[in-house]
This record gives structure tokens, C-alpha cells and sequence, in this order.
């Protein structure tokens, strides 16, 4: 028999060769396309922690209000399991995720066109200088929608990275782009608050513009 350190030679000469490390079976532009949900929402949702609170304090909304307006967002994002568990059960021929996604992406809309021009519609309704409860009114169910509109954009977002990115690299590179996304939006959208649009003079006031912005960059990121 040969000598422990030939045997232990022999089994080091036996070892299989090292294999390349597995890559990732999305490309990077498919996966950008599938995590751009995060860019929309991210931007929606910082405009509105940025916005909402001196808009109702110019239309002179009290303070038990203005918490109730603000609380929209928290306590939708609480449904998104209960619409993960809607989609997971869905029968839909266009498929569990898509309807949803649509769904979330109308009613998001519609909250974010009608805060945009509370006050208009406010006037319509009867609003005067002195009293602004139409636009009060119209700016607490308009933030409602837009914020339940964008937690089923998310869920159904989400929940699409997960059905998709069934490899583990996948995954893991899917998740870190939906982080960046938010993060480009975070920064897009607080920066561009700092930008006098009203020069343009398409708007009155320069948050419609940074709404309008939102209900232009929110189909886009969510549509591919």
C-alpha cells in the first residue's frame, strides 16, 4: 500500500476541476424593465410626504385631517397581503398580476389628477376664499386613492419579480434593482422639489406640476 501522503495526493488529483459561477438567466435590460415599477411609486409616494402637508395647510385643513390624510399611505400598506392573497387566487385569462397591476395604475391616477387640482374642483363645487371644505374634501379622498392605488402597484409588482426571478441569482440581482429604483426616485423627486416650474406657466401652482410629472412617470414605469 503507498505511504498517507501519496494517498492524500491521490485523493487532492481526484478532485473535480472548479466550474465558472452560475450567471443569471435575466439579462440586466429585462430585469430593469421588470423592477421599474419601484421608479414610479417611489417618486408618487416622496412627492407626496413632500407635498401633502403645506397643501392642506394652505387650504387651512385642521390638524385631526391632515393626519388623517397623511395616515393613507401606512394603512393601505397594510392591504398588500390581502391583495397578494387576491392575486394568488386569481382565475384571470390575463393572468394573476396584470389585472392588478392595471387596476392599481387607474386608480392611482385618478387620485393623483384630482389632488392636483383639488383647488379647481374645490371652486366648482362652491369653495371661496374664506372656505375650502370642497377641496379639503376632494384632497383627503384624492390621497386615499393615490396611495391604494400604489400599494397594488407594488404588491402586483413585487409579486411578478418573485414569479419571474425563479433562480436565486435572479432574485437576488431583481430585489437590488428594485432598492436602486427607489433610491433614484427618492432622490429624483426630492431634488426636483427644489425646481420653480411656475415660470412655465402652464400650472398655477408648482406641486401640479411635480403631480403631473408623477402621472406621467407612473404609467411609464409601470406599463413595460
Amino acid at each position: 500500500a503507498p505511504p498517507p501522503y501519496l494517498r492524500m495526493l491521490d485523493d487532492d488529483d481526484r478532485r473535480p476541476p472548479l466550474r465558472a459561477p452560475p450567471k443569471p438567466k435575466l439579462t440586466i435590460g429585462r430585469t430593469i424593465l421588470l423592477t421599474c415599477f419601484a421608479l414610479g411609486i417611489n417618486y408618487g409616494w416622496n412627492i407626496f410626504f413632500v407635498l401633502s402637508a403645506p397643501l392642506f395647510t394652505s387650504l387651512g385643513m385642521s390638524y385631526f385631517w391632515n393626519s388623517f390624510a397623511t395616515a393613507s399611505g401606512p394603512v393601505t400598506g397594510l392591504l398588500q397581503p390581502l391583495f397578494g392573497m387576491w392575486m394568488d387566487s386569481s382565475q384571470s385569462r390575463f393572468g394573476k398580476r396584470k389585472p392588478f397591476l392595471l387596476g392599481g395604475l387607474v386608480v392611482s391616477m385618478v387620485g393623483m389628477l384630482t389632488f392636483a387640482n383639488c383647488q379647481v374642483l374645490g371652486n366648482l363645487f362652491g369653495d371661496s376664499d374664506s372656505d375650502n371644505t370642497a377641496a379639503i374634501v376632494i384632497a383627503v379622498i384624492s390621497l386615499w386613492l393615490f396611495n391604494l392605488g400604489l400599494n397594488v402597484i407594488q404588491a402586483a409588482g413585487m409579486s411578478l419579480v418573485m414569479d419571474i426571478c425563479v433562480d436565486e441569482l435572479d432574485l437576488d440581482r431583481g430585489t437590488t434593482f428594485v432598492s436602486v429604483m427607489s433610491g433614484v426616485a427618492t432622490l429624483s423627486a426630492n431634488f426636483m422639489g427644489f425646481i420653480n416650474f411656475i415660470p412655465l406657466g402652464i400650472f398655477k401652482h408648482n406641486y401640479q406640476y411635480l403631480y403631473y410629472i408623477g402621472v406621467i412617470l407612473i404609467p411609464l414605469s409601470t406599463l413595460p
